[in-house]
């Protein structure tokens, strides 16, 4: 999943440039924060996991009030708190490894315990863009590291043809369910089944 979800990131940022060329080139002006490039590439990363609500720069009050700059989760609940993403709008050799220690640290920790976590880099004007994806659930492991050069073909936004819409709600929904009734059930087979659905919603598979 780790593999995917970079994928879909750098689609994403690879369909935002697409779409909105300019975005970056600011006359003498004008300078951007990367608040900026972060509402942009929500407003874009949503539409790749329409079965999860997206959230912008919300404060997390458990984690002193720190801001993830995007997560995709359901509002109201814990029970599925699948990917968080911190951005930043340049390369910095500092900038990448706070932001892997602060996903590890603070958002896959305490009772956020989010799934997967990325750090983003989206370089301006250019564009060039760096994930780095990290999953919960692999201790230890190197994170997934996938750029503009080297991603391949873009994937498409989610296909509904090939999974109905309904079909993912509701994997998304049994979820959150058996996780709200016994929080500390096993219920990875039902994060296995929304696992699958999101694999064939993109017409790929784990290999």
């Amino acid at each position: 999943m780790k593999t995917l979800l970079a994928r879909i990131l750098c689609s994403a940022a690879y369909s935002m440039w697409q779409k909105d060329p300019t975005l970056g080139r600011f006359t003498s002006e004008t300078y951007q924060h990367e608040s900026n490039l972060q509402f942009h590439f929500a407003a874009e990363l949503r539409n790749w996991f329409p079965w999860l609500d997206c959230d912008f720069d919300v404060a997390k009050r458990g984690g002193n009030r720190e801001r993830p700059d995007i997560i995709f989760h359901r509002r109201e609940t814990h029970a599925l708190n699948f990917l968080v993403v911190e951005l930043k709008r340049e390369r910095s050799r500092r900038a990448v490894p706070a932001d892997i220690d602060q996903i590890q640290d603070r958002w896959f920790a305490g009772h956020l315990i989010y799934r997967f976590g990325a750090s983003m880099i989206l370089e301006d004007a250019k564009p060039m863009f760096e994930a780095q994806v990290l999953s919960n659930q692999d201790e230890g492991e190197e994170p997934v590291v996938l750029k503009h050069s080297n991603m391949g073909a873009p994937l498409p936004r989610p296909n509904f043809a090939r999974i109905r819409r309904k079909t993912i709600f509701n994997a998304a929904n049994r979820l959150v369910e058996a996780k709200t009734r016994n929080p500390r059930g096993d219920a990875s087979a039902l994060e296995q089944k929304l696992d699958d659905l999101i694999y064939a919603l993109y017409g790929q598979t784990p290999e």
